[in-house]
């Protein structure tokens, strides 16, 4: 297998890279109750770079992987590279608060403040790290934990969909949702 190659997703007609980049550990969070660090900003920045180096054209990221920066450390590299050359995926569902509105200092060399995750739909995966478009954007949601998935949904359609007609998303899909929010989410691009 050549990690190069490009492969189609499912039916969608979306090419990704066959292996990709996950943002997750490049965001710095720690993972495993400590065991693992995740990688610092310089570092991650350095990772990005290098793997668009060697030919990875497809990266994954998240708002909720450290507290957005992820997508801001992604935003670094891959906003000064033709937006055609690579394909990203960030999530929606989640959204970032500031922890506390009186100090939005930095904390880190990302340049953002603590915040408070909150479920909600209002931010569609494409502002806030530098990238003009995002190739396709995963929703992710689960019953029981917070909130009525489907309802939320329902308030994001209208987001999703003049994202899509901008051309910012092109591909809306979902994971970790039953049948029922998947089909929900196929009248959306219709």
């Amino acid at each position: 297998m050549d990690p190069r190659e490009k492969a189609v997703l499912g039916r969608s007609g979306l090419e990704v890279t066959r292996l990709g980049l996950g943002g997750a550990p490049l965001s710095g969070m720690v993972l495993a109750d400590g065991i693992y660090q995740g990688s610092a900003y310089d570092q991650s920045l350095k990772i990005i770079q290098r793997a668009y180096d060697l030919g990875i054209r497809y990266f994954d990221t998240a708002p909720l992987y450290g507290e957005g920066r992820s997508e801001i450390r992604y935003g670094r590299v891959l906003g000064g590279l033709e937006r055609a050359s690579f394909s990203i995926s960030t999530k929606v569902s989640r959204l970032l608060i500031p922890a506390d509105l009186a100090d939005l200092s930095p904390y880190s060399e990302d340049g953002l403040p603590h915040y408070n995750i909150q479920f909600n739909f209002s931010r569609d995966g494409c502002s806030g790290f530098g990238v003009s478009s995002v190739g396709h954007v995963p929703v992710h949601a689960w019953s029981g934990i917070c909130c009525d998935p489907l309802k939320l949904i329902k308030e994001g359609a209208r987001r999703f969909h003049n994202r899509v007609a901008q051309g910012q998303i092109k591909y809306v899909f979902s994971s970790v949702l039953s049948f029922e929010h998947a089909s929900f989410l196929k009248h959306l691009t219709n």
